[in-house]
C-alpha cells in the first residue's frame, strides 16, 4: 500500500488509520512464536507467585447466587456479593478476565466455566491493547486509561464484535513537562511508554454500570497485588524475559 497508494482501499479513513499498526506488526510478527505455533506468551513465574496472584483474584471474584434449594433466608440487613441492586446478573458481568503486563499474560480467570479461551483470541487482545490503545494513549489521541472497545473474538463468536473493557495501571502515565523557561513547552504534558499492569475483561455488554463495576473490581485486585509487592515483581519478570 505504501508503494502504490492509489489503491481504492486507501480511500477509507478507517483503513488508513490502521497503516501504522499494520506496519508495526509486519516488522516483528514474523519472529513472534504466536504466529507459527498458535500460542500466547505467558509470564514466567514461580508457582508460589502465580498461586498468590490467583488467590487475590478468587478473593474478589463476584460470587454467584447458590441454587434455590441451598439459599437461606436473610434479614433485610444482610447482603451478599451475589445480590446486585443495579439489576446486573453477576454471572454475566464478564465472560473472562486477563491480567497482563505489556506483552505477556499473567493469568486468566473465567466468570463462566463453559467459556472456551483460544490462544488466537488472547493474541488478538494483546496486539489490540498495545497497538490500538497504548500507542494512542502515548501519543495523546486517547485520554482515558480505562475504556471499552469492540474486538472480534473468533473463538467465542465470528458473527459480531464483543465489548472488551481495558484498564491500565501506571502512576506516571502522564507527567508535566519540567521545562524551566516560559514558552510553548513550559506546560507540555509528556506521556511515558512504560505501562505497567493492565486488566482486560471480555464482556457481554458495555454500559456505564458494567464499566463502574469492572473498574472497581480491578482496583481491588490491583490494591492487593500492590500490598503484596507483586506488581513490581511482575513487571521486572517480563523485563527479564526480553
Amino acid at each position: 500500500m505504501k508503494e502504490n497508494p492509489n489503491y481504492d482501499i486507501l480511500n477509507n479513513d478507517n483503513v488508513r488509520a490502521q497503516i501504522p499498526t499494520m506496519s508495526t506488526l509486519c516488522d516483528y510478527i514474523w519472529q513472534d512464536p504466536a504466529t507459527f505455533l498458535d500460542l500466547y506468551l505467558p509470564l514466567r513465574l514461580h508457582p508460589v507467585t502465580r498461586a498468590a496472584v490467583n488467590d487475590i483474584i478468587l478473593k474478589h471474584k463476584p460470587a454467584s447466587k447458590p441454587p434455590p434449594e441451598e439459599q437461606k433466608e436473610e434479614t433485610p440487613s444482610e447482603s451478599t456479593k451475589a445480590d446486585d441492586d443495579d439489576g446486573i446478573d453477576i454471572d454475566r458481568l464478564y465472560y473472562y478476565g486477563v491480567i497482563m503486563i505489556k506483552y505477556s499474560v499473567v493469568t486468566i480467570f473465567k466468570n463462566n466455566a463453559i467459556i472456551t479461551i483460544e490462544s488466537a483470541d488472547l493474541n488478538s487482545i494483546i496486539h489490540h491493547t498495545i497497538f490500538n490503545v497504548e500507542y494512542k494513549i502515548e501519543k495523546g489521541e486517547i485520554k482515558e486509561t480505562e475504556l471499552f472497545t469492540e474486538l472480534c473474538i473468533p473463538g467465542m463468536t465470528a458473527d459480531y464484535r464483543l465489548p472488551v473493557f481495558i484498564k491500565y495501571y501506571n502512576d506516571d502515565i502522564i507527567q508535566k513537562g519540567t521545562v524551566p523557561d516560559e514558552g510553548q513547552n513550559a506546560n507540555k504534558e509528556t506521556r511515558k511508554s512504560n505501562f505497567g499492569l493492565k486488566m482486560v475483561y471480555v464482556c457481554e455488554s458495555a454500559t456505564d454500570i458494567v464499566q463502574k463495576k469492572l473498574s472497581s473490581l480491578s482496583d481491588l485486585i490491583y490494591e492487593d497485588l500492590q500490598k503484596e509487592q507483586i506488581v513490581k515483581f511482575l513487571i521486572d519478570s517480563e523485563k527479564a524475559m526480553f
